[in-house]
């Protein structure tokens, strides 16, 4: 049994399988099948079902009642709707967030979150990639909280579990990177937070989220 409690099995066994999925311990195409899973686990099969019913609905894998479920793989354009939609997303929350005045009581979070990333790179490398993608996704995701639309932020977490797998792969090619100008975007991104500034913030977070797309598409790292 792999340190799990009685008291959130389904949880903890879900959180576990995702994290596989996601670090591609689980690759494509692989099968999840309920009696391997539940001894691998040291569990009943029912943790396992519940797990995979909530991996299915965040789009990680296919999963079918009494038999078990496959990992899903994402395809170069599956990521360029992820990323097309992270702007649609993302642009419209923190123009809402500007004028409801939300975005500019948290400048000193976002600029905390700012100096942690800096804090975790090293020239054009990472020093400590896990941490810089969790300040990273924070920065992200909380110009989305922001703007207090819940149906909003269900969608981008539905949409950051996929975009967890494209970032491990990230990391893989010193080209798709971009460390340094990664920083110089999320810095452009704050100064429009700073100015209330709800047309260059569009501009910015488009800006550096089709760099991004258009350095990870180019790699093709995940096919």
């Amino acid at each position: 049994m792999l340190g799990l409690t009685k008291t959130s099995l389904s949880e903890d066994v879900y959180a576990i399988i995702k994290k596989r999925i996601q670090t591609r311990q689980l690759k494509p195409g692989d099968r999840i099948i309920l009696r391997e899973f539940a001894t691998d686990f040291g569990v009943s099969i029912t943790p396992i079902q519940q797990a995979l019913g909530r991996l299915d609905a965040e789009g990680l894998i296919k999963f079918t009642p009494r038999k078990g479920g496959m990992v899903v793989g994402l395809t170069g354009k599956n990521i360029i709707d992820i990323l097309d939609t992270r702007i649609l997303i993302e642009t419209h929350a923190a123009v809402e967030a500007i004028k409801l005045g939300s975005l500019q009581k948290c400048e000193k979070r976002f600029n905390e979150l700012i100096t942690t990333m800096e804090s975790l790179i090293k020239g054009d490398d990472y020093i400590e990639y896990d941490k810089f993608v969790q300040a990273d996704t924070e920065f992200h995701r909380s110009l989305v909280v922001e703007a207090g639309n819940e149906k909003l932020l269900e969608l981008y977490d539905y949409l950051d579990s996929q975009m967890k797998i494209v970032r491990y792969f990230y990391t893989k090619s010193k080209k798709a990177r971009r460390v340094q100008n990664t920083m110089q975007e999320h810095r452009n991104i704050f100064v429009t937070i700073v100015n209330s500034d709800t047309e260059q913030i569009k501009v910015a977070i488009t800006e550096h989220l089709t760099k991004t797309k258009n350095a990870v598409s180019e790699e093709a790292l995940i096919v």
